[in-house]
């Protein structure tokens, strides 16, 4: 064997190691994850993220809440309300964290998202959560906390 070959081999395990999977701004989820909107019933919208193995379920919750953040921008709504599940939104017991879930060892994150356009209990400002990301982004970590920052 080669001694390139070699050291492709013995250099691929680490290269490996920084994996995460990355926050990127568009939409769309892939094998290595990425964030996914889909419609529900009424005003409600599901609204996740979905890592890979070398990411925490902390950071996916926090990631699936810049989602609905960004989807709360992009219908142009200053606030945003999220449930755990659907059960939850139709007895309005609104939500601060994203409801995180393992398959096949990956985290998955979702949260159903209901936009308003005034401040409410326990609403989330867009504004809020889109200067947050952008603080984690920046600082290339994410925090358990933040969502306790933005949450009314």
């Amino acid at each position: 064997m080669s001694l390139q070959l070699r050291t492709w081999y013995a250099l691929a395990p680490i290269a490996l190691l920084g994996c995460a999977t990355a926050y990127r701004n568009e939409a769309g989820s892939s094998i290595t994850g990425g964030g996914f909107r889909e419609e529900g019933p009424g005003k409600l919208v599901k609204v996740g993220f979905s890592g890979n193995s070398f990411i925490d379920g902390r950071t996916t919750d926090q990631y699936a809440l810049f989602r609905a953040a960004e989807y709360a921008q992009a219908s142009g709504k200053p606030y945003f309300v999220v449930y755990k599940s659907m059960r939850d939104a139709a007895k309005d017991r609104r939500a601060s964290e994203a409801n995180v879930g393992f398959v096949g060892g990956k985290p998955q994150a979702f949260v159903w998202v209901r936009l308003l356009d005034e401040d409410a209990s326990q609403a989330m400002e867009t504004a809020a959560v889109l200067k947050r990301r952008d603080e984690v982004l920046a600082a290339g970590t994410s925090t358990p906390d933040a969502k306790d920052e933005v949450t009314r």
